[in-house]
């Protein structure tokens, strides 16, 4: 199984600029970012082995603009990263997670995602956890 080309990735980055919040960063000490949220609807979406699925992510970093969507798939050994572009120190993003398996993956199995952003100080985020259903 691989990863999408374009999985893990913005919607695109206008979207990303469109949609990044105003406001002030968190008083936290930490020099990482920190995931604040994560939505991710159930089920995947499916066409032949393709699977995918869009979220939102809400974050902030009080030291750095975030740059790279981390993404791993622990049942299938799959570790992608992703370049941001035009991202700030906070804001909410569309995401579009997903892979590519090499036969069809059973109806109703869940695939544990792991999601976490990394800034331009290579500071790793917080690790987010979804489990999401094959339809």
């Amino acid at each position: 199984m691989s990863f999408f080309r374009h999985a893990a990735c913005l919607a695109v980055p206008v979207a990303l600029s469109t949609v990044a919040c105003s406001g002030s960063a968190s008083s936290s000490s930490s020099s990482a970012p920190v995931i604040d949220d994560l939505q991710v609807p159930s089920p995947f979406t499916g066409s032949g082995t393709q699977y995918s699925v869009q979220g939102t992510i809400t974050f902030h970093d009080d030291s750095a603009a975030i740059t790279t969507l981390h993404e791993k798939i622990p049942a299938y050994s799959l570790d992608s990263t992703v370049a941001i572009t035009g991202a700030t120190e906070q804001g909410t993003a569309q995401i579009i997670l997903g892979f590519v398996a090499t036969s069809a993956v059973a109806s109703g199995t869940q695939v544990e995602i792991d999601v976490s952003l990394i800034d331009a100080n290579g500071k790793e985020s917080n690790v987010e956890v979804e489990t999401i259903g094959v339809p």
